[in-house]
This record gives structure tokens, C-alpha cells and sequence, in this order.
């Protein structure tokens, strides 16, 4: 049996980077440095798996008096938590249109009082018609005064919505505060800690970032896909591989997001067929970076007593051997009901000619 190499421990100085820079003063320093950079990754995993938030790429670097700390993650949960301006506006819109069937209960509640009104004047032969009609009266100018009073206390909260929002950004500090605490227990308080935070899925909608070109591909590639649509995972797992495919990320957290769906789904088979055929639509478009992609994913498919692996490749093979060829690879465990799923990814985006 071959043993293969990590594709990027062969290539990190020559078409890679570390994530990690720092400046040791003794040869000593450079251990602990690196015990350090892994229990901060280690803590920042785990941190953001607890969330709910799967992170795509993390930047460490030290200095004599601080650290700094880069993360780039993805949201799959659709809520205020970390959302974007966008999504705000979207949803005070969505609160002023919902007072339109409010509008609606009003005006039933004040045809009510109408009848009663009318019943009160055309039958007369009760014994408190007067007073009973001077409540009727009173009832119906409240209704009045706060049927024209709802709207603009609609209008107000999404105008604050827009323009403070206080409870997101009390969310996100408590959040980044957490992140911050640990690392300054971690590390100590001599050093200053610098975090800084970004969402790559702050767009749902595809449609609003692609030129007119590639739109047109992206429409005709949904019709080979409307088998999914009844899924969960459709929506959220095109917009996944739009941006991988387009910005070129990294390949670990795709295979973490697969894993996911691994640990998630009963019968992976069918979220395996949309992977393979979503991926082959979008590399055929002009605005991407990727070339080829590879997937392997090793496991008891379907309960069966042995393990067995698929392949999904996209494209020609991928050339491991050659250094210039620029290759990206990342690997996660999937822990289900029929034992652990490995699946490992390559990438590869092109060959450099200075190398």
C-alpha cells in the first residue's frame, strides 16, 4: 500500500504560506510558539463548533507586545447572530409588511363595533341604552387612534433597526469578548490581544454578486438540479460551493461542511449526486479560480459490513508530483451511525511558471 504525502507540508515555502508568522529570540522559543499556535487553533475550533459556525481559515501572528488573530468562518444558521446589513433591511421589511394582517383585524374589530352601534340605536328597548352606547363610542376612537398609531411604530423600529442595531452588535461583542478573554487567559496579560473577524457567506442570494454572463449559466445549471430543490441542503449547500469554487478557499473546510451532511443525513447517497453535479456546473463558468477538484470519502455507505470509498472527480487528474502545480488539500472525520466517514480533498488551481 502507497502511502501519500500531504500535498501542502511539500509545497509550504515554495507556491504556499505559513498561517503563522512569528520572530523567535532563541531557537527554544520556536517549540513553544508552535505548541501554542495548536492549542489556539484547537480552542478556536472548538469554540466556533459550539456556535454553530464552521471556520474556513485561520491567520496567527506574534509580536514582542501582542497577537494577532485572523479567522474566516461560514454561518449555516440563517439568524441575527452575525448577519449582514442586507439581511436587516430584509427582515424590517418583512416586520412592516406583517402589520398588514394586524391592518386587517382592525378593521374587522371596527365593522364589530359598527353592528353593535347600529343594534344599540335600532333597539332601543334596552334598559342602559345610553351608557352602552357612550362605551361603543369610546371603543371605537381607541381603535381609530391605534390603527393609525401601528404603522408608524413599525416605521420607527425598522428605521432603529437600520440604523443602530444595538442588539446585533451586543451579540457580536459578547462574542468576540469570549474569543478575546480566552486567548488573553491563554497567553497572558502582557500581550495585547487583535482579533479580527470575518463572514464569508454574508450574501445568500448568488444571483446578486455574479456578472450577467455567468447568470445566465448559474439558471440553466438549477433546471439539472430541481430534484434537490425539496432538500434542506440545497439552498445552503450551492451557495457553500459557489464561494469555494469562485474564491478559492480552503479544501479543509469543505470537507468539514461535507462531514457535516455526513453526520447529519441518513442516506448520504443522494447529497453525494448533488456535490457532483452542482461542482460540474459551476467550474464551467468563467468567473472561477478552481480547475479541478478531487474528493475521496471512505466509509460504510448504507450500513454495509465493509468500508468502501468513492471517488468525485472533477476535471483531469490533479499532478501531486509536480511542485509548481499549485495544490491545495484538507481532510475531516465524520462520525455517524454506521462508524466514521474520512473524506479527503484536493485542489488544484494552476501551475506557476517562477517556480
Amino acid at each position: 500500500m502507497g502511502q501519500k504525502t500531504n500535498p501542502n507540508i511539500i509545497r509550504l515555502g515554495v507556491t504556499t504560506e505559513w498561517n503563522s508568522k512569528y520572530i523567535e529570540k532563541k531557537p527554544t522559543e520556536s517549540s513553544t510558539l508552535i505548541f501554542k499556535n495548536l492549542e489556539i487553533q484547537k480552542y478556536l475550533s472548538q469554540l466556533f463548533i459550539q456556535n454553530e459556525l464552521h471556520i474556513e481559515n485561520t491567520k496567527i501572528s506574534y509580536s514582542e507586545d501582542s497577537l494577532y488573530v485572523f479567522i474566516s468562518f461560514y454561518n449555516l444558521r440563517r439568524n441575527l447572530f452575525f448577519s449582514s446589513d442586507q439581511q436587516k433591511i430584509k427582515l424590517g421589511a418583512r416586520k412592516a409588511k406583517s402589520f398588514s394582517f394586524k391592518k386587517r383585524i382592525t378593521t374587522l374589530h371596527k365593522t364589530i363595533l359598527k353592528k353593535e352601534l347600529y343594534m344599540t340605536k335600532t333597539y332601543g328597548k334596552t334598559n342602559n341604552f345610553y351608557a352602552k352606547r357612550a362605551l361603543l363610542k369610546k371603543k371605537y376612537i381607541l381603535e381609530d387612534r391605534t390603527h393609525r398609531l401601528q404603522p408608524l411604530k413599525s416605521l420607527k423600529s425598522h428605521l432603529d433597526d437600520r440604523s443602530y442595531k444595538t442588539l446585533n452588535k451586543q451579540n457580536l461583542n459578547s462574542f468576540s469578548a469570549k474569543v478575546v478573554k480566552g486567548l488573553s487567559l491563554f497567553i497572558g496579560k502582557q500581550k495585547s490581544v487583535f482579533l479580527s473577524l470575518k463572514q464569508i457567506n454574508r450574501e445568500f442570494d448568488i444571483l446578486q454578486q455574479t456578472p450577467k454572463k455567468t447568470k445566465k449559466i448559474i439558471e440553466q445549471s438549477f433546471t439539472s438540479l430541481r430534484k434537490f430543490q425539496q432538500n434542506e441542503f440545497f439552498t445552503k449547500g450551492f451557495n457553500i460551493l459557489y464561494n469555494f469554487v469562485r474564491n478559492n478557499q480552503n479544501p479543509k473546510f469543505l470537507a468539514e461542511i461535507i462531514s457535516f451532511y455526513l453526520t447529519k443525513l441518513k442516506r448520504p447517497n443522494f447529497f453525494l449526486r448533488f456535490l457532483k453535479l452542482s461542482l460540474k456546473t459551476l467550474i464551467k463558468t468563467q468567473s472561477v479560480k478552481v480547475q479541478r477538484i478531487q474528493i475521496k470519502i471512505k466509509g460504510r455507505f448504507n450500513g454495509a459490513p465493509r468500508s468502501s470509498h468513492k471517488f468525485i472527480n472533477i476535471g483531469n487528474n490533479i499532478p501531486v508530483l509536480t511542485l509548481s502545480s499549485k495544490i491545495n488539500y484538507g481532510d475531516s472525520t465524520a462520525y455517524t451511525l454506521n462508524g466514521t466517514f474520512g473524506v479527503k480533498v484536493w485542489v488544484y488551481t494552476k501551475i506557476i511558471d517562477h517556480v
